[in-house]
């Protein structure tokens, strides 16, 4: 059953024209990961899906039952600000009972981080504490923007456990942007590549071989696994290792 559905969705600005003729569903229960490079048109679709923007033509729609929570990539609060982590959870638009605030944020470790600021949290800490704010309104799809960008391997290990959890255990629906390839490959069940329009998409096994994906990426083995245009401080040779175990299969 689709959760989404876009058709022929197309967004322009004076100037420019960011969107044109993107279609695709998203399926209840699935990881859906957006890719493509810089430019491409990703935030401005998330925008649109979240109805922060609207579209310039085509349609997109939700199904009517849907409760949706949004993890932006960056905070958008002054972390100087002398705000704890446990007063941001309490100022959540509807409340949420005590019990399922409770779960969420033994599912997210961030239990132990109530009483801190913004400005004490390391930088998987906040991307905990900003998953757990889009999850205390029990959503029924969570769409992930560059959620792990800038994270060491534990904190991503730690995240992507949390992630699998959040769609084996309790059946949510995911969908991230991502510029993580490997990651990307290895944890996601349909991936969309966008340039502007959709160049391609399927399951990680049919992307890897379309023409389309190798012109966005390339065609070199660690083009494959590896990653594009996003800046941190951390390698990516050992991920395979610590991520679940073996590495990903798609050479």
């Amino acid at each position: 059953m689709n959760v989404f559905s876009a058709n022929s969705v197309g967004f322009r600005t004076p100037s420019k024209q960011i969107l044109d003729g993107v279609s695709f569903d998203i399926q209840k229960g699935s990881f859906t990961t957006l890719i493509g490079p810089n430019g491409a048109g990703k935030s401005t679709l998330l925008k649109l899906m979240l109805g922060f923007l609207k579209p310039s033509t085509g349609t997109l729609n939700w199904q009517s039952s849907q409760r949706l929570g949004y993890m932006p990539q960056k905070l958008q609060i002054d972390t100087s600000f002398p705000l704890s982590v446990g007063r941001l959870f309490d100022l959540k638009p509807g409340g949420v009972a005590p019990e399922d605030r409770d779960r969420i944020e033994r599912l997210t470790q961030t239990l132990e981080l109530q009483h801190r600021l913004f400005s004490e949290l390391s930088g998987g800490e906040l991307q905990r504490v900003l998953l757990t704010y889009a999850l205390l309104g029990n959503p029924d799809v969570v769409l992930l923007d560059e959620p792990m960008q800038g994270l060491d391997i534990d904190s991503e290990a730690l995240f992507l456990n949390i992630l699998h959890t959040l769609k084996y255990q309790y059946g949510k629906t995911l969908f991230m942007v991502s510029h993580d390839l490997h990651m990307v490959f290895k944890h996601s069940d349909h991936v969309i590549c966008l340039q502007k329009h959709v160049c391609c998409q399927g399951a990680p096994s049919s992307i890897k071989d379309d023409p389309a994906y190798h012109v966005l990426f390339g065609q070199r083995k660690d083009s494959l696994m590896a990653l594009y245009a996003h800046q941190h401080d951390h390698t990516h040779d050992h991920i395979r290792d610590h991520i679940h175990g073996e590495g990903c299969n798609h050479e």
